[in-house]
């Protein structure tokens, strides 16, 4: 069977949409008892460590693939190439 080129994404991308169900739910609740301009501050602040904290967990090597890890056995796709290796002899 064929790998599915979403098929590694499907769990990120559902526990993005209920985190983001649950956050309304719960600003909802708590909006009653804390100020907005006290609350966004908190949600932002949590947001942020905890996607610094996936971010570390799941660093990989960029090397300008679209942000996809090279496979070892793969040629290095053009947009690695240096700029000055990229240009014809008609052009010069």
């Amino acid at each position: 069977m064929p790998h599915h080129p979403l098929g590694s994404r499907v769990p990120m991308l559902v526990a993005a949409t209920a985190c983001w169900g649950v956050g309304t739910v719960v600003t909802k609740q708590v909006l009653d008892d804390v100020a907005p301009l006290t609350l966004l501050p908190v949600q932002l602040t949590a947001s942020c460590l905890l996607l610094a904290g996936v971010s570390l967990l799941t660093r990989t090597r960029r090397d300008g693939s679209g942000g996809h890890p090279r496979r070892a056995d793969s040629p290095p796709s053009a947009s690695s190439t240096p700029a000055s290796h990229t240009l014809s002899a008609s052009s010069a």
